[in-house]
């Protein structure tokens, strides 16, 4: 037990060490210090919002509550700790609170949930007019509602099974920020397409600065197929089961549709090249 408690007091040591080595002002550690210069904090019922006082308090997370309830309820789940939400207005900001460091290239990306399940970074591009800041963060809360299901160790599988996870927080959270049905299908729909993570060969005909939003909404696209086709039920006993051991995905898939995950992703690929997927 005393070597326990000594490799995390040695951990603890470390991440601090990291965490002042990759700071300035508007770096990581002030915003969780009891003195937080050029922050502010408002706390609301279930979640507490971090934003820089040059930027202000986002009037769509005054909400953070009302918006767990919502991603609670869409994913019949239920969140079992508080979270919370870290707005940044610089890139600098959003890359060290996310571990990213220092210099790391600014991502195209609306926000980071990170595998805790407790904290939320938004970015400074879910800043922008016309963003949808409310489904930027139901999309980042039910990454954090599924992190905290389990535990942290089964989350690195979790998040390499991208197709699933992403495509949950797209459809519950930012569908909008994505190309919808109608766009996505007008690049999909061509005799080379490929589920993305069976093959790339549909990007080819995607223009560069598109591929990421159609890559998720691919993935939400997917989702809805499952459970268009195997009802909703099924659908979360089959992600239920997901949460529990990430790695057992593809069994789990054959226990609750009946079928080999190959099988109905090329019955998908199918669908979509003739047109009757996503439906019209």
């Amino acid at each position: 037990m005393k070597r326990i408690k000594r490799a995390a007091r040695i951990g603890v040591l470390l991440l601090v060490l990291f965490a002042l080595s990759h700071t300035s002002f508007s770096g990581l550690l002030f915003p969780w210090s009891p003195v937080r210069p050029g922050y502010a904090r408002e706390t609301f019922s279930g979640g507490t919002v971090i934003y820089t006082k040059r930027g202000g308090m986002p009037p769509a997370y005054r909400r953070v509550g009302d918006l767990m309830a919502e991603v609670s309820r869409a994913n019949g789940l239920r969140f079992r700790e508080d979270v919370t939400v870290v707005v940044t207005d610089d890139w600098g900001l959003f890359n060290r609170g996310t571990l990213l460091g220092w210099k790391a290239t600014p991502l195209p990306v609306l926000g980071a949930a990170l595998q805790t399940g407790t904290v939320i970074y938004v970015s400074p591009l879910a800043l922008e007019p016309g963003r949808d800041m409310a489904g930027v963060l139901r999309h980042e809360l039910t990454h954090a509602l599924m992190f905290q299901q389990m535990p942290l160790r089964q989350t690195f599988a979790l998040v390499r099974l991208d197709w699933f996870e992403e495509g949950l927080a797209v459809r519950a959270g930012n569908p909008r920020d994505y190309l919808d049905d109608h766009a996505w299908s007008l690049h999909a729909r061509h005799p080379g397409y490929r589920f993305g993570p069976w093959g790339d060969g549909e990007l080819r005909t995607v223009p560069e600065e598109l591929r990421g939003s159609f890559r998720l909404s691919e993935y939400r696209v997917f989702i809805e197929f499952l459970v268009g086709r195997y009802g909703r039920d099924r659908f979360f006993a089959y992600r239920d089961d997901v949460l529990r051991d990430p790695p057992a995905h593809e069994a789990a898939f054959q226990r609750h549709f009946g079928a080999p995950f190959a099988r109905v992703v090329a019955e998908f690929e199918q669908a979509v090249r003739e047109g009757t997927w996503p439906r019209a």
